[in-house]
């Protein structure tokens, strides 16, 4: 592999599987299957230049999500991903409609790079390490063009058991600026002196907007962003949903660059998603 130190540990927050093999020629060349605008040399080094300007970050323990107002937000499960059949391939999801949830397309991909069978797939609210609240299982899956994202369905009412998130305004997203405050909630494997492989309990991340790509999808974040993340909602200080993390270069913890990238809820992504809310 060649010139890799942008690269590095920019994928997804889910482990390294075929669908993830890093291109060994051109820095500014995506991860393949995941053409992520944030990796251009244009938007990293923009990005990187922003950040001394744009505010601290910090990341803390949620041990009660629904006195932080995160009941929508879930640990979601794949037995059918990149570990291996009935293996727990995982990553973060929330839920936007009664019944509707998204999540990233890798974190509901098999090992070949296919989606897996709703069967496979679940969410499961109010997690803290061994404590579960809510299970609920799929139905459907529908990827969301242009985007590192899916649209998950489940024949259960959600809204009966905890509250959907809501989308924020596109002219609210649209007037996000460099140090502009965002949250976002999931189950990273996080830890403060290095790597872990605990992806069990949820953390809140306090970031900060630094730009939007030059394709208008992507969303650029001083971010502390960890493996299992992915899918995590990206917040207004109301809970109100910006977009979808999906990738960072920090997934390990060990590298210090404090960089992540998502897909934003404007134009076409959110037309689709709206269209095929439950």
């Amino acid at each position: 592999m060649k010139k890799l130190t942008k690269l590095s540990g920019v994928i997804g927050a889910v482990a390294l599987s075929a669908t993830f093999l890093l291109p060994t020629n051109d820095v500014d060349a995506a991860v393949a299957s995941y053409p992520y605008n944030g990796l251009s040399n244009t938007n990293y080094y923009q990005a990187a230049n922003l950040k001394a300007r744009a505010g601290s970050i910090s990341i803390n323990r949620i041990t009660n999500p629904s006195k932080s107002g995160y009941d929508a937000v879930g640990r979601v499960t794949n037995l059918d991903g990149w570990k291996g059949k009935n293996k727990d391939s995982m990553g973060t999801g929330f839920i936007i409609g009664p019944h509707t949830y998204m999540t990233n397309l890798h974190v509901v991909q098999d090992g070949n790079g296919k989606v897996a069978s709703p069967k496979d797939v679940k969410i499961v609210t109010g997690r803290n390490g061994s404590t579960k609240k809510y299970t609920f299982k799929s139905t459907q899956i529908k990827r969301v063009p242009n985007a590192d994202a899916v649209i998950v369905h489940t024949k259960e009412d959600m809204s009966r058991y905890l509250k959907p998130l809501k989308l924020a305004s596109t002219t609210t997203i649209n007037k996000l600026k460099t140090g502009s405050k965002i949250k976002a909630p999931g189950y990273d494997k996080y830890y403060k002196y290095g790597p872990t492989e605990d992806n069990t309990r949820m953390w809140e991340s306090h970031a900060r907007f630094l730009k939007t790509t030059t394709n208008g999808r992507e969303i650029m974040n001083k971010q502390i962003f960890r493996s299992g993340g992915s899918g995590s909602p990206m917040l207004t200080s109301s809970n109100q949903v910006i977009g979808i993390s999906a990738y960072g270069w920090n997934l390990n913890g060990t590298t210090g660059n404090e960089l992540a990238g998502g897909f934003k809820f404007t134009g076409s992504i959110r037309s689709f998603i709206v269209k095929n809310i439950k």
